[in-house]
């Protein structure tokens, strides 16, 4: 990561009291990125109580109280569900996340996207829950995971489909299924025939061949 995003991801977690960490940073020390992105986090992923509590009520000191305005006038905007643009940040914020070694927060993230309805944004967040499984060891979650993102993408269109497909056919070679990869081999095979993707359907002949030896393996 270049130093300027390290050390905004870095100062996420100072409270604009001062109370926060990892560099006890106070006020417009912080950097402005850095107290945009600390409220984003929050209202998306731990969002209000159940009596509706604002976010200054519940965290006291923490938030730039002019970002928490700005939210509020957002907020009052914008529709009941979620646009697409926020939607499409919220994955780049799960992404930064992931990339960032935060993996406890990127899930968070992939996950509250997960929950939404079948769109680029919930298949590529199972995705992302998909990796960080992986990553973490839980190889059966993983692959959980993937599948359900593959099931998700035939909903959104070809395209989808069909990376989603080839995707989920590794992780399952990976995690010692290669048998029930076969399938989505084939779903991807026919997405990629269906949009005249030729490197695409050659990705998966060499899926094939490297199912064929886990295959022969086990």
């Amino acid at each position: 990561w270049p130093v300027e995003v390290e050390r905004v991801l870095r100062s996420t977690e100072e409270w604009f009291d001062g109370t926060g960490g990892p560099d006890q940073l106070r006020g417009e020390a912080i950097p402005l990125e850095s107290r945009v992105a600390s409220v984003v986090v929050a209202s998306f992923l731990e969002g209000v109580t159940a009596d509706d509590e604002p976010l200054n009520s519940q965290f006291p000191g923490r938030f730039d109280p002019t970002v928490l305005a700005a939210l509020e006038q957002l907020e009052q905007a914008n529709e009941t569900y979620p646009s697409a643009a926020e939607h499409r940040t919220l994955l780049s914020l799960a992404r930064a996340l992931e990339e960032a070694g935060n993996a406890a927060s990127a899930r968070q993230a992939f996950a509250k996207l997960a929950e939404s309805s079948p769109s680029r944004f919930s298949v590529e967040a199972l995705s992302g829950l998909a990796r960080i499984s992986m990553a973490e060891g839980a190889a059966d979650e993983a692959c959980d995971y993937a599948v359900e993102a593959a099931r998700r993408a035939q909903q959104v269109g070809p395209t989808q489909t069909a990376n989603t497909a080839l995707e989920v056919a590794l992780m399952l070679v990976r995690c010692n299924r290669p048998d029930q990869s076969l399938p989505w081999l084939d779903t991807a095979d026919r997405a990629y025939a269906s949009l005249g993707i030729e490197a695409g359907r050659a990705a998966v002949k060499i899926a094939v061949w490297v199912k064929g030896k886990e295959s022969t393996r086990t």
